[in-house]
Formats: structure tokens, sequence, C-alpha cells
């Protein structure tokens, strides 16, 4: 249970840091603050600490929008891979067959919550990447830097690296189920061997 908790923090806090990214350049583009004039200070590493925790929050917040944005999208998913799951299974619904993976297999309940953990990830980077890059815009707009082309080229990959996200995410939004299906069928024929024998 503390790994899994641990992991969870680590999670959101790489997308908590992602999220400080957007939101410093579009208050300071707001603001008038030259981003490469705070960049050059020197800070203590007590400054990381109350960072981490900022980061967190902002990861919180991150990972329950793009759970809502995307909630459908991923329903869809799932109806796709389990539209034909209550003939086999009886209507089982995926958190019973979940609660029986993590009963029957830590092995492949902790592959269950690694391929939920890439999920989330990927989900809440869509969203990071598609702020930063308006975020970029924004502060170009706001403050002329000699460095804008460099900045146009960042928002550039970061849009392309948000619709890779998304892609990449749907893949992943199916097979998680697919999974989940696959671990449940074998381990239910599992079962039932065992009672033969």
């Amino acid at each position: 249970m503390q790994t899994s908790t641990t992991k969870v923090f680590i999670e959101l806090l790489i997308t908590g840091f992602g999220g400080l990214i957007w939101m410093i350049l579009i208050v300071f583009g707001i603001g008038g603050v030259e981003l490469e004039s705070v960049l050059e200070k020197e800070y203590s590493n007590l400054f990381l600490f109350p960072i981490s925790g900022i980061a967190y929050i902002f990861g919180i917040l991150i990972d329950r929008t793009g759970y809502q944005l995307l909630r459908k999208r991923e329903g869809k998913n799932m109806a796709m891979v389990f539209e034909n799951q209550n003939d086999k299974h009886e209507q089982v619904t995926i958190q019973q067959m979940i609660i029986f993976i993590a009963h029957s297999s830590e092995r492949l309940s902790s592959k269950i919550d690694y391929n939920r953990s890439r999920l989330r990830l990927c989900r809440s980077w869509i969203l990071n990447f598609l702020l930063i890059t308006i975020s970029i815009i924004v502060y170009l707009i706001c403050i002329k830097t000699k460095h804008s082309g460099t900045l146009v080229v960042v928002s550039v990959v970061s849009l392309i690296l948000c619709i890779s996200s998304y892609a990449i995410w749907s893949i992943l939004s199916k097979d998680y189920y697919i999974n989940i299906i696959s671990s449940y069928n074998n381990l239910k024929a599992m079962e039932a061997n065992n009672k033969k024998v």
C-alpha cells in the first residue's frame, strides 16, 4: 500500500511540475516579467520544498481536470472493448474484475496498477502540453524577447507532443481494459481447472 501511495505521489509531482511551467509562463507574460531575469538568479535548495508542495496540488487539479475532460472518451473506449463481455461474464463489472484479480494475483494486480498509472500520466500531459503551448503564445504576445524563435519552436514541439499524447492515451485506454479482461479470463480458467482437480 505504501509503495502504491508513493507512486501516486511521484506521479502527481511530475504532472504538477508540468503545470508550474505553463502557470509561470502565463503569470510572467501578463505581469511583464522576463523569464531570463528569473532563471539567471541562484536559489536555495530549501526553495524546492514549497515549490514541490505547490506542484503536488497542481498535479491533483490537473489529474482531476484531465479525467473530467476525457471521461466520456474513455467510457467509449471501454464500451468498445467490453461490448461482448456481458454475455461471457454474466454482467461482471470492471470493478468486480479488478477486485477479483487483486485477490487472485498480486503480479497481475500490480501490472494493472502500472497500466493505470501510465494512463493517468499520459492523460494529464495532454492537458499540460496544450497549456504549455498556449502559455508560450501568451508570453510571446506580452513580452518581446531575443529568444522568441526558440520559444516558437518549443511551442510547436509541445503542440505535437500534445497530439501524440492524446493518440497514445487512446491506445493505452483500450489496452488497459483489454488487459483486465485477459487477466480475468486467465484467472477464472485457472480457478475452474483447480476445482476440477
